[in-house]
């Protein structure tokens, strides 16, 4: 389980598909204090540490993983965010997210309030549903509140501090983005749809 609040950014040093298998291989500033076995998000998508060496930590990507994410499509070089696991006990600063991806979707559009960028988002028919004006959302992992929503897009406001310490100060029109849909509400629209079958 994580916050959604991203501790650093890290790079994709590699990423390696042989006949059975895709590994993922990241540098990171945190590889004093992982393990294997750690739960990690990166771009919001669980990922168990498989190995180390003295700089890097790989993860196996399972091929369901590749589908409903966006971690196939980077190259060398990019640069991914990257959260822990959360300590149980500790303040809850963003929201309660799983790491498990709903789907992906476009970035429309990037601009500008003073110091403040905001990013339109496709909404994806699926989704919309889950989609709540002031509700939480996890784009790429990071904690957001939909600041504005429509049909077929929504927009997030995002603060100085979110823009320079995640990958989102690389994002661009067009860009492939990670959704995590609010945990709560995936809940409760499905119970809603049991109880409306009973």
């Amino acid at each position: 389980m994580f916050t959604g609040l991203i501790e650093t950014t890290a790079t994709l040093e590699s990423l390696e598909a042989d006949s059975d298998r895709t590994t993922l291989s990241l540098s990171t500033d945190l590889i004093d204090e992982l393990a294997i076995g750690d739960s990690i998000a990166i771009n919001g998508v669980c990922l168990t540490a498989a190995a180390f060496d003295s700089s890097r930590v790989q993860f196996h990507l399972l091929n369901e993983t590749l589908h409903c994410t966006n971690l196939g499509a980077l190259k060398v070089g990019d640069r991914v965010n990257v959260e822990r696991a959360m300590i149980l006990g500790e303040r809850l600063h963003g929201h309660l997210v799983s790491g498990h991806i709903d789907s992906t979707s476009c970035v429309l559009s990037i601009g500008e309030e003073g110091a403040d960028h905001i990013v339109e988002i496709e909404l994806p028919s699926n989704l919309a549903a889950l989609a709540v004006e002031k509700g939480s959302v996890a784009v790429d992992g990071i904690s957001l509140t939909i600041a504005a929503l429509d049909r077929q897009a929504f927009r997030v406001c995002i603060t100085p501090h979110t823009w320079t310490h995640t990958n989102m100060c690389g994002y661009a029109r067009g860009r492939i983005v990670n959704l995590e849909m609010d945990m709560i509400g995936k809940y409760v629209l499905r119970s809603n749809e049991i109880g409306s079958q009973v």
